[in-house]
């Protein structure tokens, strides 16, 4: 219930503004629409009344547009943080995949090294790349945000190497204009 009540925080407001102003117009017998006239006819004497019609209608539009683009960020934000949970679930189920394997060939390592089958330089390339391969699937596992950069064959990849800068999350580099850019 509370949830449903806070989605109306502006119209609960403006419904006890209402309420006041009815109430203050029967406690103290005043009509507030004759009020209101007044003043109205006060600014037509002015020869304002139109650059005021003119100011509510442009202070409302901006504040349709002002919710819009907060609603939007927001959406954007909540999108940002689902994609990055998931890309973490994939990357930890495919680390500890490929961790398997990586665990498992060193063991074949071990057996070629033993057995002389590989030359010394050999073994070092592997290791080597062993070492890499964990690394890169280690920082893949480690993203706060996900950042895209395009690879052979035309496809799109996790930019793994590139952080946003120390201090400043993923949602800080968005862009006002969030759908036409999807590695913010």
């Amino acid at each position: 219930m509370e949830g449903r009540l806070s989605s109306y925080k502006n119209t609960i407001a403006g419904g006890i503004v209402g309420f006041a102003i009815i109430a203050y117009g029967f406690i103290f017998e005043k009509d507030i629409f004759d009020y209101l006239q007044g003043i109205l006819e006060y600014l037509e004497h002015l020869e304002i009344d139109e650059f005021l019609i003119a100011g509510v209608s442009i202070s409302a539009g901006l504040l349709v547009d002002l919710l819009l683009n907060k609603r939007q960020k927001e959406r954007y934000i909540e999108l940002q943080e689902q994609r990055l949970r998931v890309l973490k679930a994939t990357m930890r189920t495919v680390q500890d995949i490929v961790n398997n394997f990586l665990n498992n060939l060193s063991l074949f390592r071990l057996e070629a090294e033993d057995k002389g089958a590989l030359s010394e330089s050999s073994l070092q390339m592997m290791d080597s790349l062993l070492q890499e391969t964990s690394g890169k699937l280690n920082a893949l596992g480690e993203l706060q945000a996900t950042p895209e950069k395009p690879m052979a064959g035309g496809m799109v990849g996790i930019d793994y190497e590139r952080e946003p800068p120390p201090g400043r999350s993923p949602r800080q580099d968005c862009p006002g204009d969030c759908k036409t850019r999807s590695g913010c």
